[in-house]
């Protein structure tokens, strides 16, 4: 039931898939220059090198539509399958 709500995919709800489809939504906001400026000025250059990891890339403004994109579909799936094993019974216990 827990993982269902975190994956609630519904405007009004307050879930892990709303928040991947706000950062979609928003991905520029998401930028390198933002996440730097998380850190002081000693540690920018781990900064780098952590949004470079994040992102997976060196050249990268902000994050990639396709990055968050894809996770919020890989998000979908694995609710889908969850979804299906609760409303086939197994999940509740009842099933035999």
């Amino acid at each position: 039931m827990a993982v269902r709500r975190l994956v609630k995919f519904q405007k009004d709800s307050i879930s892990f898939a709303a928040l991947l489809e706000d950062m979609r939504d928003n991905h520029t906001l998401l930028s390198r220059k933002r996440f730097i400026a998380l850190y002081s000025d000693d540690l920018k250059d781990l900064g780098e090198k952590d949004f470079d990891h994040i992102t997976g890339a060196s050249d990268l403004k902000c994050v990639e539509l396709a990055m968050i994109s894809e996770d919020l579909d890989q998000l979908k799936a694995v609710a889908k399958t969850i979804e299906d094993f609760a409303e086939s019974g197994q999940g509740s216990g009842l099933a035999r």
